[in-house]
């Protein structure tokens, strides 16, 4: 899995909003006649710590509910007199969150290039976009690169980095099969299906002897699994993908999903 990193203003805190009621156009716009570094650095308190949240923090704070600390790290280049209150205002909404500080977009990119992770990111002057999405803003509309347009786009880029290494299990489950002659000639999709279904019914039937251990239970589960991998390699089916948009769907849905069971 990759290192997910996810950068902080912008992203998550609304500086701009904070400062000037909106997103600007312009990247760093002088405000009163101050550089926007010098501005902030007049008001910390209020526009690093009073900073209101962009749309994207409370699918991030859900997240991290459900996932923890090691989920992701927030990677940030931040003035020096800014870290403290930048601190608590992400410990305030993600307690024990890493956080890796960094004094400019260069040791940034330096950085994301040496841990090969992925940046979540709104900053429109990098050289390279390789390894990098962007939310999208007004000031980086320039930029021609993977793009988040709300906050479904979002939680899917974070949950499929997670299941960035289920694309291999796929194709592993399906070449071994191919290489054992069950791929010698066109499957039949209801037959595959069927012998998923009784990797299921082996379970609830292990389940139920009194002489059978949970071990075999998951033994047959586990084969169901191969099988379904199985016939998503051999028919193209982007398992992961797929997996990652329903992920993020039950994220959304009510108390069991509004059913009685």
């Amino acid at each position: 899995m990759k290192q997910l990193f996810i950068d902080v203003d912008g992203v998550v805190r609304n500086l701009d909003y904070s400062v000037l009621g909106e997103h600007s156009s312009i990247w760093a716009i002088k405000v009163e006649g101050l550089s926007f570094v010098e501005y902030v650095n007049r008001h910390k308190e209020k526009h690093l710590v009073d900073t209101p949240e962009t749309e994207y923090c409370p699918a991030l704070k859900l997240w991290y509910k459900l996932t923890g600390p090691t989920s992701f790290k927030f990677l940030t280049a931040q003035p020096e007199e800014w870290r403290p209150y930048t601190s608590k205002w992400l410990e305030d909404r993600f307690p024990g969150c890493s956080i890796v500080y960094v004094n400019n977009p260069t040791e940034k990119a330096s950085l994301l290039a040496m841990s090969n992770g992925l940046l979540i990111e709104d900053y429109p002057f990098f050289k390279d976009y390789k390894n990098i999405v962007l939310i999208d803003r007004p000031y980086n509309q320039k930029v021609d690169c993977l793009r988040i347009m709300s906050v479904e786009d979002f939680l899917v880029t974070i949950v499929a980095t997670h299941l960035e290494n289920m694309s291999l299990v796929v194709t592993l489950c399906y070449n071994i099969a191919k290489s054992k002659g069950w791929w010698d000639v066109e499957r039949n999709d209801g037959e595959m299906i069927a012998l998923m279904h009784s990797e299921l019914s082996e379970a609830l039937e292990a389940l139920r002897s009194s002489d059978d251990t949970l071990e075999h239970v998951g033994e047959e589960l586990v084969d169901c699994c191969i099988r379904i991998f199985d016939y998503c390699g051999g028919k193209g089916i982007n398992f992961t993908e797929g997996l990652a948009k329903k992920i993020v769907k039950n994220l959304g849905r009510p108390h069991k999903h509004g059913k009685k069971f």
